[in-house]
């Protein structure tokens, strides 16, 4: 199964390329990954990771490899071990105030247990909508995080709030 889906994230192309190309953050917003830890590499093409999912026939180990990366533009995640082979390529755009994402995706049941490889063609709605409640968290997280220099100035007027209230009551 192949397919494509766009989505407007409002936020900085470069922060959502961050974050997507970094795969130790899929289990934040894909539903079916539990765990990612990263094998080898420096993050561009040819990083390798161990992606555990849990998929409706059970337990998944995958190895996922970078197999296209672009600073700041594109990057491509590619299963090269484990069950149901897949390929996400992610192309971020500026558009407007924000980043249109581009998924082209392509999945196979192959490699499931039992009679599960057959169910590929009836899976096909189920899995879109899936991947479109993902991306859905995905823009949630993103549209939510606040720049570096915004966190620095909460933790300042955190600080500050602390040590006013401290005093105040001290003196009281």
């Amino acid at each position: 199964m192949t397919f494509t889906l766009e989505l407007d994230v409002l936020a900085d192309p470069a922060e959502v390329f961050r974050f997507v190309a970094d795969f130790t953050s899929t289990p934040r917003w894909y539903s079916a990954v539990q765990h990612v830890s990263h094998v080898t590499g420096n993050g561009g093409a040819g990083t390798q990771y161990e992606v555990h999912r849990r998929l409706p026939s059970g337990p998944a180990v995958n190895t996922v490899e970078v197999a296209d990366y672009t600073e700041g533009r594109v990057v491509t995640f590619a299963s090269v071990a484990g069950p149901t082979p897949f390929a996400y390529r992610y192309e971020m755009h500026p558009a407007g105030r924000g980043t249109r994402l581009q998924l082209e995706g392509s999945i196979s049941a192959e490699g499931l247990p039992g009679m599960g490889h057959l169910l590929g063609p009836l899976a096909e709605p189920l899995f879109r909508r899936g991947m479109q409640e993902n991306l859905g968290t995905l823009k949630a997280l993103l549209q939510t995080r606040r720049p570096a220099s915004h966190r620095g100035m909460n933790r300042l007027c955190r600080g500050f709030s602390k040590r006013w209230l401290t005093r105040r009551y001290r003196h009281a």
